[in-house]
């Protein structure tokens, strides 16, 4: 087994648990995680950064005044969603910038709760309390698609391909929505503890019946 590691600050500067290879070590609260052919992006409390994919000294492309959640790359640009420290039912917002640093963009500037993040080429999709946001990537309305039937199960995980998007609530309910704008499709039998992806033909999930399955 191998794997790397973007620390937080729980561990001293070069040194990183079960013998993964530490690329940014040492910083505060290092959280959501993306990676292209150029290098890692990775999301602290007030930041995105950027670190080589053979480690070295982590720069900063966008400074934030709220903390970032998820993280997805795609191109010459990354994309994350944002919540405040505080409240009840934080407000957050979905962003982008360019992955060489820059100006960032305000794509959603009102989310309660954004959560999971996915994009392909004409749109972001993120995650909230109650569905999936999709904003277009230049201009436009962002629309919601409610998928929680009147729970309020938060959309942790997002993922997309070529003809659907994929939700994946924490403790809820795993949803197909077909980019055609037909009507959500629930998958049976899985209680989704929020980690998704999509490859190829296959959807792969967290499941939570019991906490802790793949």
């Amino acid at each position: 087994t191998c794997g790397v590691c973007v620390e937080v600050g729980a561990f001293p500067a070069a040194v990183c648990p079960k013998g993964l290879a530490g690329l940014a070590v040492g910083n505060t609260l290092a959280n959501a995680i993306a990676v292209d052919a150029s290098g890692v992006y990775f999301a602290t409390t007030s930041a995105i950064m950027k670190v080589g994919l053979g480690g070295g000294t982590p720069v900063t492309l966008v400074a934030t005044t709220n903390i970032p959640y998820a993280l997805a790359v795609r191109g010459s640009t990354i994309y994350w969603t944002e919540n405040p420290a505080t409240g009840s039912t934080p407000i957050g917002s979905v962003h982008s910038a360019p992955i060489t640093g820059g100006a960032s963009q305000t794509l959603v500037p009102y989310m309660p709760l954004a959560m999971g993040i996915a994009v392909d080429e004409s749109n972001v999709y993120a995650g909230n309390y109650n569905g999936i946001v999709i904003a277009p990537l230049s201009t436009g309305s962002a629309k919601t698609v409610v998928t929680s039937q009147g729970n309020t199960n938060n959309v942790y995980g997002v993922a997309v391909d070529a003809t659907n998007a994929y939700a994946a609530e924490f403790g809820g309910y795993l949803w197909k929505l077909p980019l055609n704008g037909t009507a959500p499709v629930m998958v049976s039998g899985v209680s989704p503890s929020g980690g998704v992806v999509v490859s190829g033909s296959t959807l792969y999930f967290t499941d939570d019946p019991g906490y802790g399955n793949a």
